[in-house]
């Protein structure tokens, strides 16, 4: 597959992961008791978050996707044609949060899962590139700093082969500090579907299991 036509022209929605869009469909919630409970969005996507954790109302989500969308248009790397839309922001307690997961769908998919499943490891490698290089232009403008990147790869993810974008950023609120993301975008027919995974990197021992239980009861 040619590597510049499903990763080079695609506006990247990435770029703005750090910020949740403004929130189209409200998410319905039901309860799968202990320490998880499972949130189903109207979209057919379900999945389970810690029954303790916050999740973000409204007003918060569309304050992050007005920073997001102008570090996105400041840096020219706005999508143009998809529409975008965050279902789900939650944020692990106590407060400063140490952990968040975010869910968003965009319209009109940039790559499709036979793109993904073609992919080589070079193909592999040239997209991560393409990758840092936008976040390189966002953090101009007042986006992450990126630390540091692992080549993306591709895994299965409910049954969809999903683009996995794993690296280290800086803190946004302290630069001594450092995250571990690790976003998944899974393009299905109809939509590109995304989840972020955020953690602190030095309390990874906490964070991780849970996150790795969550992305692991994703339903598409």
């Amino acid at each position: 597959m040619d590597i510049n036509s499903p990763f080079r022209k695609r506006p990247p929605a990435f770029v703005c992961m750090l910020f949740a869009a403004a929130v189209l469909i409200s998410p319905f919630s039901a309860s799968a008791g202990g320490e998880f409970k499972n949130i189903a969005l109207p979209t057919g996507i379900s999945l389970d978050v810690p029954s303790h954790w916050q999740v973000l109302t409204l007003e918060t989500r569309q304050n992050l996707s007005a920073v997001g969308a102008a570090i996105a248009s400041n840096a020219g790397v706005e999508n143009p044609d998809g529409v975008k839309s965050t279902l789900l922001a939650v944020n692990a307690v106590p407060s400063p949060t140490g952990a968040t997961i975010r869910v968003s769908i965009t319209t009109r998919p940039e790559f499709t899962a036979a793109d993904l499943s073609g992919m080589t490891a070079s193909e592999l490698k040239q997209a991560g590139q393409l990758v840092l290089d936008d976040f390189e232009k966002a953090e101009k403008r007042g986006g992450p700093h990126i630390v540091s990147m692992t080549t993306p790869s591709v895994r299965m993810l409910s049954g969809h082969p999903a683009f996995v974008i794993p690296y280290i950023r800086r803190s946004l609120t302290d630069a001594s500090e450092q995250w571990h993301v690790v976003q998944y975008r899974a393009p299905l027919p109809d939509r590109l579907v995304e989840v972020t995974l955020s953690w602190r990197k030095g309390d990874e021992i906490i964070w991780r299991p849970i996150l790795e239980h969550v992305v692991g009861s994703l339903k598409l």
